[in-house]
C-alpha cells in the first residue's frame, strides 16, 4: 500500500472527510471539513469520492514526503509558496491542479492565505482505519486519527487508473472564491429564536463582529456589540453546526464542526447551509456580519451551491496510463 510521511505537521494538520454522522445520542460529534467545499471539490478533481479523507491544514501547511508515486490536489484557501522537491529540482504546486508526484519527492505547503484552511486531497484518499463509519479527526475528543505529528506515516487507498486529469478552469475558480471568501452570513432563525426580542433579533444583523483570537474547530467566537439575552435559564438541548448561541456576556458564538453534542446556551439563529465553507475560512481578526433569510432563500443557496458543485467536472477515462500537468 502507497505511504506518505510527515516531516513538519504545520500549525494544526489532521485527517478530515465529511464527517461523523448520528452518534449525536452517543455525545459523539461530527467533525469533519471546516470547509467541506474544497474537500468535495478537490476529491473530484482526482476522481475521488467527494468523502475520501484528505489532510486538512491551518494557517501554516504540512511538509510531507511520499514514499510512493501519488497524485495530488490542494484546495481551499490560497497556498502561494506551495513547492514540490525531488532531488535538486524544486516546483511551485498550483491550487486546484491534480498532479503527479514521483516517489522520493518532498511537498512544503508553507504559509496559507486569503483563509484559514488548505485540503490536501490525494488519489485514493487516506486509508486510515474509519471510527464509526468515519475517518475525520475530533481534536477535543482524539475520536479518529490523531492530529499529525512530525514521523506519522499515512496509507492511502487505491488510487483511481486510466483518467485524463485537468484543472479546474479559472470561471469556476472565481465562483468557488466567492463563496469561501464570503463574510456576510446568512442566516435563518434558531431554535430559541422566539425567545429573543425584536431589537436583539435587529441588533445582530445591524452589528460588525470580529473573530477572536481563541476561534478553533469548536467554535467561532465573536467580539462586538452585546445582544440582549433572555432571562429565564434554558436545560442543555441537541445543537447543530452554523448554530449561533448568545453567550451569558451577549456575544454570539457560531458553533463549527468539532463542537459538543448539545449546548446550555439560546440560539438566536443558525447559518444557512451554503454559508459553511465561508465559516471555515475565516481567520482571527476578521470582520463578519449577519443577514436574515427565508427558509426558501437558504434552500436556493443551497441548491446553488450542489450546482456549483456538480459542475466541477470529474476526469475523463482514456486508454493510456494517469495523465495530468507535469506528467
Amino acid at each position: 500500500m502507497r505511504r506518505i510521511r510527515i516531516v513538519e505537521p504545520g500549525l494544526l494538520s489532521t485527517v478530515q472527510d465529511l464527517g461523523r454522522f448520528g452518534h449525536s445520542a452517543s455525545g459523539v460529534g461530527p467533525a469533519g471539513a471546516g470547509d467541506p467545499l474544497s474537500l468535495r471539490l478537490g476529491n473530484r478533481l482526482l476522481g475521488n469520492d467527494e468523502n475520501a479523507a484528505a489532510l486538512e491544514m491551518t494557517l501554516r501547511g504540512a511538509s510531507i514526503a511520499f514514499e510512493d508515486d501519488a497524485v495530488v490536489c490542494l484546495a481551499g484557501a490560497n497556498a502561494p509558496q506551495a513547492k514540490l522537491s525531488h532531488g535538486a529540482t524544486d516546483r511551485p504546486l498550483p491550487m486546484w491542479t491534480p498532479t503527479p508526484v514521483r516517489a522520493g519527492s518532498t511537498l512544503a505547503v508553507g504559509p496559507i492565505t486569503g483563509g484559514s484552511r488548505a485540503y490536501l486531497c490525494l488519489d485514493g484518499g487516506i486509508a486510515s482505519e474509519p471510527v464509526l463509519g468515519s475517518r475525520a479527526t475530533h481534536v477535543p475528543s482524539a475520536v479518529g486519527p490523531s492530529v499529525l505529528q512530525t514521523n506519522t506515516t499515512l496509507q492511502l487507498g487505491e488510487p483511481v487508473r486510466g483518467v485524463l486529469l485537468a484543472p479546474l478552469d479559472a470561471s469556476r475558480r472565481r465562483d468557488i472564491e466567492q463563496v469561501l471568501t464570503r463574510r456576510t452570513l446568512r442566516i435563518t432563525p434558531g431554535a430559541q429564536h422566539d425567545r429573543f426580542s425584536t431589537v436583539s433579533c435587529e441588533a445582530l444583523v445591524a452589528s460588525e463582529y470580529t473573530v477572536s483570537d481563541h476561534a478553533d474547530r469548536a467554535g467561532i467566537r465573536l467580539s462586538g456589540p452585546a445582544i440582549d439575552t433572555p432571562d429565564a435559564s434554558m436545560r442543555s438541548e441537541a445543537v447543530l453546526t452554523g448554530a449561533i448561541q448568545i453567550t451569558p456576556d451577549g456575544r454570539p458564538l457560531i458553533l463549527f464542526v468539532d463542537r459538543p453534542t448539545t449546548g446550555g446556551y439560546p440560539v438566536l439563529a443558525t447559518v444557512i447551509y451554503a454559508d459553511l465553507p465561508a465559516i471555515g475560512q475565516v481567520r482571527a481578526r476578521e470582520t463578519i456580519r449577519f443577514e436574515w433569510v427565508t427558509r426558501d432563500e437558504a434552500r436556493a443557496a443551497s441548491s446553488a451551491l450542489e450546482k456549483l458543485t456538480a459542475s466541477v467536472p470529474r476526469p475523463r477515462p482514456t486508454n493510456r496510463a494517469t495523465r495530468g500537468p507535469g506528467s
